[in-house]
C-alpha cells in the first residue's frame, strides 16, 4: 500500500467511524486488518456495545462485550434490515472523503 492509499483508507475509515458514532452510539470500536486468506488488504470496523441498541424496532445486543468480537454467534437479520442500515450509513457519509477514480 502506498502512503496515498493508506491516507485515503484512514480517511474513509474515520468518516465511517464518525457516522457509526453519530447513528448508533457505540461504546468503542474494534479494528481488524486482515489479509491472511486472500492477498488483499481490508479492514473490519466493528462497533461494540455495552448495552442493547434498537434500530428499526430490532434489538441489537453485543453478547461478547468485553471479549474478542470473534467468534460470532449465530446472528441473523433480514436482508431488508441490512439494506436499511446500509442506506442510513450512506445518507450520512461524507462523499468528499472518497477520492473519485
Amino acid at each position: 500500500m502506498t502512503n496515498d492509499e493508506k491516507e485515503e483508507l484512514f480517511k474513509i475509515a474515520k468518516n465511517l467511524r464518525d457516522v457509526l458514532k453519530q447513528l448508533f452510539k457505540p461504546d468503542l470500536f474494534n479494528y481488524a486488518s486482515l489479509g491472511n486468506v486472500n492477498p488483499q488488504l481490508h479492514i473490519h470496523l466493528i462497533p461494540r456495545y455495552k448495552e442493547k441498541r434498537i434500530f428499526e424496532g430490532f434489538e441489537f445486543f453485543d453478547k461478547r462485550w468485553g471479549e474478542n468480537y470473534a467468534p460470532y454467534e449465530d446472528f441473523k437479520i433480514s436482508q431488508e434490515l441490512i439494506l436499511k442500515i446500509r442506506d442510513k450509513i450512506k445518507e450520512n457519509l461524507d462523499s468528499s472523503a472518497i477520492k473519485p477514480k
